[in-house]
């Protein structure tokens, strides 16, 4: 789910034939940051923390090439990289790095939320 949401901004980003614009980067960023992002980070939390590893560095790889391609670059640099997980209110870009910030008190929460709608 989560390649296809990216394989799909990809294609709006950086549009194969002249019929069609490429989405505004603003557009691009929030759809990136406030919708995928946030989406995989909900999943991530009904997934056991020592299972996320590679999953959560290929999520990120995949997460900075698309900023890439929003600022019409080959790849981000490293500081780059930090300024994208910042949050807004320090003037970053708000969408959170999934690796290394992974909480074993959501997964724990999410659990105990899960099993009362169990029958």
């Amino acid at each position: 789910m989560f390649n296809n949401s990216c394989n799909a901004l990809e294609k709006l980003i950086c549009p194969i034939d002249s019929t069609f614009l490429p989405l505004h980067s603003q557009i691009a960023s929030v759809i990136l940051s406030k919708g995928i992002k946030t989406k995989l980070i909900y999943d991530t939390r009904n997934i056991e923390p020592r299972f996320l590893g590679v999953l959560s560095v290929s999520a990120d790889d995949i997460v900075d090439d698309l900023f890439a391609k929003i600022i019409k670059s080959d790849n981000l640099d490293a500081v780059a990289k930090i300024f994208r997980g910042l949050g807004c209110e320090i003037s970053g870009l708000g969408c959170q790095r999934i690796h290394g910030h992974v909480s074993e008190s959501h997964h724990a929460k999410s659990l105990i939320v899960t099993s009362t709608y169990r029958r």
